[in-house]
């Protein structure tokens, strides 16, 4: 049963990969919430998808059936990553839409030409406040097909 996702964010003593599940974040609550004692407030840290070791700009292009790997850039304490459209988190919780961890994989759908958005909500360990980052917006488009391939033809 997925009844909540564990958010150590925002409680000290609790390590960051303890179980996936706890009374402390339900996958229904919304990440402008999701801080367990502390609402989250805006803060300068970010996230961003890499592909093949190079960061992708927000508001670019990521192409169908891809799997990128997701970071967090200048957060600190304990994150919680969420994914929402047009992509899932390769193992992730709440329905592949939420994260503890950085650095996974994260799978653009097929068939697809809509809109992958990211955040993250991080801190809490001492700190006492959550952070969370901008949204982060990609479109999802076909891939060009490469220089060494011939252009597909109906017949």
């Amino acid at each position: 049963v997925e009844a909540a996702l564990l958010v150590a964010i925002a409680v000290s003593g609790f390590p960051a990969r303890a179980s996936c599940y706890s009374g402390l974040v339900a996958c229904e609550q919304p990440m402008e919430t999701a801080g367990h004692r502390f609402m989250p407030e805006p803060g300068n840290g970010s996230v961003q998808l890499v592909r093949n070791g190079v960061p992708i700009a927000c508001g670019s292009d990521v192409f169908e059936g891809e799997n990128l790997t997701l970071e967090s850039v200048g957060t600190h304490g304990l994150l919680l990553f969420e994914v929402v459209g047009d992509a899932t988190i390769k193992d992730g919780e709440c329905g592949g839409t939420r994260t503890l961890n950085d650095f996974e994989l994260v799978q653009i759908r097929n068939r697809t030409f809509g809109t992958v958005n990211i955040r993250v909500n991080y801190g809490g360990e001492g700190h006492r406040s959550v952070r969370k980052s901008k949204v982060c917006t990609f479109s999802v488009v076909h891939p060009e097909p490469s220089r060494d391939q011939p252009p597909q033809t109906e017949d």
